[in-house]
């Protein structure tokens, strides 16, 4: 049964960092005036994901071509 607590962790990690990527972002905005585009900020996102995924599994096979141009395929979503 501790293993599932695990794995129910493990999202809510990554989560943190995508959301403190959102974060990053709009606080360079306010405060520095800095506008970085919604595009740039997605795009980080979508790499942080695929590293995280990628390393996560010992066979893994994702390809970043085609995680860039459909992440989902592999989210099973």
């Amino acid at each position: 049964m501790g293993a599932k607590r695990e794995e129910k962790k493990r999202p809510n990690q990554h989560h943190v960092r995508n959301i403190m990527l959102i974060w990053k972002a709009r606080c360079d905005r306010v405060f520095k005036r800095n506008r970085i585009s919604p595009t740039i900020v997605a795009d980080n996102v979508k790499s942080i994901v695929f590293t995280w995924l990628k390393h996560r599994k010992s066979k893994c096979s994702y390809n970043w071509v085609e995680w860039c141009n459909n992440p989902f395929i592999y989210l099973r979503v």
